[in-house]
This record gives structure tokens, sequence and C-alpha cells, in this order.
């Protein structure tokens, strides 16, 4: 998030506004990523987010074919393929997954928009979609109209996104309009669980009564300067920031993200 960034609140629902998501951002930001880090990031590896490992192991299906939807640069692919899963990555930014194929030659991509995925109706047995759907400025719909029908009956979808925690609920905003003056555009929407309770269960698929808020470093770190200030005080803070995610209180408070998990009717 840039210095000149607000937050917006519109009928109810806050969003950030800075630059837009789209697939040249999206391209620019893997971009930055150097040689050396990509191949790190791509390295097999059975790692992922403890947090949010937990869920996803639990959930996603180890039969059949799991799809990431928007995958960015594919690490996860790599991490659910080394945890024992069959899986796929789609994303939008093709020159980042072309870059990313070239390294990791095994891995299988395809380039693709959430809007409109190049599937046939009830394949996959499962989807993965981390920090994707919040881009959309007029609500996740569409793409999720879209993920349940490539999802099989039965099938599993782990959606993860950014939440609007109790600390985002007071933050100061500016109106759509004035976001618009200042050069911003709408980047991505902080969701209520209920309100992606509703979103989800639109679309033909069935909440699970299961999720987790995680990532309290980030939500921490944004909203607080003596949280900031802490970490430069800590060496490599983040090697212990994911324990915050397992104190209640805190990711309540100051979680970045939740993880759902529905089921196709």
């Amino acid at each position: 998030m840039t210095e000149r960034a607000g937050y917006v609140r519109e009928k109810g629902a806050l969003s950030l506004w800075d630059k837009k998501a789209s697939p040249v951002f999206w391209q620019e930001h893997w971009h930055q990523l150097t040689d050396k880090e990509l191949r790190h990031a791509l390295r097999p590896t059975k790692y992922i987010w403890p947090s949010l490992r937990r869920i996803l192991l639990k959930w996603l299906p180890k039969e059949g074919v799991v799809l990431d939807a928007g995958c960015g640069i594919g690490h996860m692919v790599q991490r659910l393929r080394s945890n024992g899963l069959s899986c796929i990555g789609l994303d939008y930014a093709v020159p980042s997954l072309i870059r990313s194929k070239s390294i990791c030659p095994d891995l299988l991509f395809i380039g693709g928009d959430l809007m409109n995925l190049p599937f046939a109706d009830d394949i996959f047995a499962g989807i993965l979609s981390i920090g994707v759907l919040e881009h959309f400025e007029h609500g996740p719909g569409v793409p999720l109209r879209e993920i349940s029908r490539v999802l099989k009956p039965g099938g599993v979808v782990c959606l993860s996104v950014p939440f609007e925690n109790k600390w985002r609920r007071n933050i100061p905003t500016i109106s759509e309009n004035e976001a618009v003056s200042r050069g911003l555009e709408f980047y991505q929407l902080y969701f209520k669980p209920s309100d992606l309770r509703i979103e989800v269960e639109k679309v033909g698929l069935s909440w699970l009564d299961t999720f987790s808020m995680y990532d309290v470093f980030k939500g921490f770190y944004e909203h607080t300067r003596w949280f900031k200030k802490i970490t430069r005080l800590i060496p490599k803070s983040k090697y212990w920031s994911f324990l915050l995610d397992y104190i209640p209180i805190l990711s309540e408070i100051g979680g970045h993200m939740i993880v759902v998990v529905a089921v196709k009717k």
C-alpha cells in the first residue's frame, strides 16, 4: 500500500483504493522478485503458513485435481503438490506464469480469468483461491459462480480474503469521489464473514461452519505504529509471527485474512 492510498466505505462495504489490481499490476509486482527469490519461492517444500496449512490439508481432497484459482507465481501449486495433492494453477498474469514455468517445468499452469474460467463444468475435486476475490470491485459474485460451475458436486472450495476485523471497522475513510479526485483506483474489498457467506451460498455452495482468521502479524503491522517499532527491535520477527494467529482475541481484533470452506451441493 502506498502512502497516498485511502479507505472508502460505500453502502457498508469497506475497500482500499490505491492502484488497480490489473494483470499489468501483478506482472510488475511479481517481476520485482529476482530469479534467486523466485527459485526459492518455487522450491519443493511442504511448508505452508501453519494456520492456513491445517485447514487446506484437512479439507482439500487428496483424490482428484485441485485448481489454484489466481495462483500468482504458483508457489502454492508447488507446495500442495509437495504435500501429495494434484494441483494446477491459473492466473491472468501470463508472463509471470511463463517465468515460473521456465524455472519449474513440471508445474502445470494455465492462463485465464476467473470471470470466465477456461474449463468445462464439474471437473475439479477442489479449488483454492487465496487473496483473489477481494480484487473485484463489484463483488465476488461472478468469479464465485465460475468457481462453483467448474467444481464437481461434493467438491470442496477453500477461499481466503482480507476481512473487516475490529480495527478496520473504525478506520478513517474518504468518499469514493475523493478517492477518484486523488487519482486512486479500486484495489480491494474487506469482507465481513456474514456477507461472504451470503455470496458463497448464492452460487450453490454450502458454507461449512468453519473459518479461521490469520496473518495477525500483517494486520497489526498495517494499523499500529507501536507494533512496527517492536518488529524493528526483534530480529527476524516474522519467524515467530505465525504464533500470533493462535491467540484468538488477537486474530479477532487484528487478523488480516480469513479462510472459509464450502462444498458444492
